[in-house]
């Protein structure tokens, strides 16, 4: 293939745009090698444009994801820590009154159990995306 301006050179690549034959004087090193045309200049510098900003908004993302793991992490602790507190509730409530200390200690594994499920699941969920 020979170059569309100079019909004696061999094109050393392809436009991304308009997709002629090129040499080396007639392309121009943007981000991607194309002619010179304006048009064509111009097509590739919005190109260019649209994969930084996607680039910007792939770094947005794993900060909200960083973000949501910390607060994920949060959670599962406060909800363990409320399953601790209810657990002891029903152990010092069982002397004085068993059934009421068996329901205090029986929410605290349910506390327990969910804020494992749930860490589980939501952190599965954050890998997912």
């Amino acid at each position: 293939m020979n170059c569309y301006n100079h019909t004696d050179r061999n094109a050393v690549g392809i436009c991304p745009t308009c997709h002629k034959g090129i040499c080396h004087e007639c392309g121009t090193k943007a981000e991607i090698f194309s002619c010179n045309k304006t048009s064509c200049i111009e097509y590739m510098n919005k190109i260019s444009r649209i994969i930084d900003s996607n680039d910007e908004i792939v770094k947005i993302n794993e900060n909200v994801n960083k973000k949501t793991a910390k607060v994920i992490k949060r959670s599962f602790i406060t909800e363990v820590i409320l399953g601790l507190f209810l657990i002891t509730v029903g152990i010092s409530t069982y002397f004085a009154d068993p059934l009421l200390g068996l329901i205090f200690m029986g929410f605290g594994l349910i506390f327990i159990g969910y804020a494992i499920y749930s860490l589980i699941s939501k952190l599965y969920r954050l890998d997912k995306k």
